[in-house]
């Protein structure tokens, strides 16, 4: 069925593959085998959150310690907390976080091993709380009054958009340099005209382009889509994980025409109703994911490990698969916990993401929560996750 569709998306222009847009910006290579890490400082839930918000000393301290000690060498920064105003005003950054030229020393740390930078981004919301909160942009009913119902993040009109990117990006750009952008919540809609504007604007910056969720018709104008791994369904509520087992059906349309990690409400670092660090491990290789790991600075330390491995054993994988086509995906126990995925390049990903060992049809015998990979050159990779406990008496 996905191969099918593949075909019709290819007619319908929906497909630009990730080997086409690094032609036209070589930097869109870095998110090959790159680790996400959105580092979150309460915004743009509130502006220098206490407790939450981060220095950019703090953000570059951070950036260090994942390059130099933990040896992550291909990155995504996504700060969450840079500017001094609630959305949809991306601007000024913060003087009291340490200003443009202390987050440019943080930028030109990241650019210089490698790393994609960008600070959060959104234009569509209007927050209650935000102390500069008025109507002038908000979107409106046929008789001219303000939709104020429904979702805080969906509330500018779509044909301010393009104004707000123009008035506020090109500042951001010439003080600290950054080579990406996210820019959050808009590409999940109707592709109206103030969208669409919107979304050219962006890809006329030459950065690497990244976005929330996303769908098919924006794949033309984005390197990469953040939560496309968060399930769910709109039919009363449900999650959709909760009725039917995780098959990569996007992937194998779209794997190799954008770069997809995890969602921030659904970060591999979490436990959540799509596992935990080590099945979200295992289903990234599976499916030729990256590793998303979202955490408040306070955080950091708790995620040091998680990086380390994720580092060791997805960011590999997913520089060898990340150009590819994903040719096949197929359950090979009846428990459907042990699974297989090709890809165009030769390499092949076996999983088990249950707590017990199996044998599979070949009877070769994958551990419980295990992995064995065969690369391009026929290098095999193979481990597993195991649990462990330290007791202080």
């Amino acid at each position: 069925m996905a191969k099918k569709y593949r075909k019709v998306a290819i007619e319908r222009g929906y497909f630009v593959s990730l080997r086409d847009k690094v032609k036209q910006n070589p930097d869109v290579d870095k998110l090959a085998g790159a680790l996400y890490l959105g580092v979150y400082g309460g915004y743009p839930h509130y502006v220098n959150m206490p407790g939450m918000a981060f220095t950019f000393d703090r953000l570059k301290d951070i950036i260090k310690d994942s390059h130099d000690n933990l040896g992550v060498n291909k990155a995504f920064i996504h700060a969450w907390g840079t500017f001094s105003n609630y959305v949809p005003m991306n601007w000024p950054i913060s003087e009291d976080l340490g200003g443009p030229a202390k987050l440019k020393e943080a930028v030109d740390l990241a650019k210089s091993y490698g790393y994609l930078y960008s600070s959060y981004h959104a234009f569509s919301p209007r927050l209650e709380h935000d102390p500069n909160f008025n109507l002038d942009l908000m979107r409106r009913e046929k008789d001219g009054n303000p939709i104020v119902a429904g979702s805080r993040w969906n509330r500018v009109d779509s044909k301010h958009f393009l104004s707000l990117a123009k008035e506020y990006l090109p500042q951001e750009i010439e003080a600290i340099g950054q080579n990406a952008d996210v820019t959050d919540i808009l590409f999940i809609g109707t592709p109206d005209p103030g969208r669409v504007a919107l979304a050219k604007y962006l890809r006329s910056l030459n950065l690497v382009m990244g976005t929330e969720r996303g769908q098919e018709h924006w794949i033309p104008y984005f390197d990469a889509f953040e939560g496309m791994t968060y399930y769910y369904s709109n039919v009363n509520g449900v999650p959709a994980s909760t009725v039917t087992h995780k098959a990569p059906l996007f992937n194998l349309v779209y794997h190799d025409a954008i770069a997809n990690f995890g969602k921030i409400q659904d970060p591999d670092n979490d436990i959540t109703m799509n596992g935990d660090f080590r099945t979200k491990s295992l289903r990234n290789i599976l499916h030729g994911n990256g590793t998303l790991i979202f955490f408040a600075p306070y955080e950091y330390e708790g995620m040091r490990d998680m990086i380390r491995i994720a580092n060791e054993l997805v960011a590999p994988i997913h520089r060898e698969t990340f150009y590819e086509e994903l040719i096949d995906h197929e359950y090979l126990s009846p428990d459907f916990k042990v699974q297989r995925s090709r890809f165009s390049n030769g390499v092949e990903v076996i999983v088990n993401l249950g707590p017990v060992d199996q044998t599979i049809e070949d009877g070769q015998t994958i551990p419980a929560y295990g992995y064995y990979v065969t690369l391009t050159d026929g290098q095999i990779k193979s481990g597993q996750f195991r649990l462990s406990l330290e007791v202080e008496n």
